[in-house]
């Protein structure tokens, strides 16, 4: 059984990739997949100008991509450090779409250093260490704190 994936991540190497005929095939592969009509109105809801690629400042081609990530109605989606760069209003925005995106029977991996969002985001949380995993647990009232004496207990083991 073949399960949709898509990984989000964009930095400023990103736009240079695309230029490679073999990314592009990739890219026209997910743009195939996109539900046209969900990918405009998270553009419009992310207010992501119209304008050319290359015009487009980070954060906007990060909400981009996530709008073609969410768009996608991919069962898994990974999203890395996805709201660094981006404003604080718009970053309550994408918040309130991935808490949607994750009623629909899917799931998203969110890699980030922050632990607040993490906490805020995730209904699970992995730890790892050196690619080892730490720390595997449901997030039910964890806070910073707790996050940290977990990993630093699992040490231990």
């Amino acid at each position: 059984m073949e399960i949709p994936i898509v990984f989000f991540a964009w930095n400023k190497h990103h736009s240079r990739l695309i230029q490679n005929e073999k990314k592009r095939k990739i890219l026209f592969t997910l743009l195939q997949k996109l539900e046209f009509e969900e990918f405009k109105q998270y553009l419009k809801e992310f207010e992501v100008p119209n304008k050319p690629l290359k015009d487009l400042s980070l954060g906007n081609k990060k909400k981009l991509s996530l709008a073609a990530s969410f768009a996608s109605n991919a069962e898994i989606v990974i999203l890395d450090e996805p709201l660094s760069n981006i404003d604080p209003v718009e970053r309550q925005v994408l918040k309130n779409c991935m808490s949607n995106y994750k009623g629909k029977d899917s799931c998203i991996i969110y890699s980030s250093h922050i632990l607040p969002e993490v906490i805020e985001l995730c209904d699970n949380i992995v730890a790892l260490k050196n690619g080892n995993c730490v720390l595997n647990t449901k997030n039910e009232n964890l806070n910073e704190d707790s996050i940290l004496e977990l990993i630093k207990w699992s040490n231990w083991f």
